[in-house]
Parts: structure tokens; C-alpha cells; sequence
């Protein structure tokens, strides 16, 4: 899907048209459009939203944590 047209912010229909374009379920448009990145934000895929739902704070906070306690110098005696 290409789209050619140029939003005006002066123009409601131009951008009915968009939030029409880029709404939860509207057609995926190619990764190349202007569209694209909003229509994803409104279309996340279940790999996207499992990725939002990953924690990795806390797992890197205890390897941090752990590095720092437990490091220590090691004698090559």
C-alpha cells in the first residue's frame, strides 16, 4: 500500500483518514509507508507484546549485584 498523500494539520478529513489508516485492525500497510510506525503502535504483534511484558531489571540488578560481591582478585601462586 503507498500512500501519496501529504497530511495537512488544517485539514480534519486528511487526518480522518490517517487515524482511519493507522486504527486497531486496519490493514498493515508496507514497511516502507509514512503509516508504518503508527499503525504498528496500535497494532502490536503478540511477539511485541510479550517483549513489553519482559523484565530483565531485575535479573541484571542480581549479576550486578553478584559481580560486585563476589569478585575478587584470584592468586596465580
Amino acid at each position: 500500500m503507498k500512500n501519496t498523500m501529504n497530511l495537512d494539520p488544517n485539514n480534519n478529513s486528511h487526518w480522518t483518514s490517517h487515524i482511519e489508516l493507522t486504527k486497531t485492525g486496519a490493514p498493515r500497510p508496507a514497511l516502507s509507508s509514512p503509516l508504518w510506525n503508527e499503525w504498528a503502535a496500535n497494532n502490536p504483534t503478540p511477539q511485541t507484546v510479550a517483549l513489553g511484558r519482559l523484565d530483565i531489571v531485575t535479573s541484571l540488578m542480581q549479576t550486578a549485584h553478584a559481580l560486585v560481591k563476589g569478585a575478587r582478585p584470584v592468586d596465580s601462586e
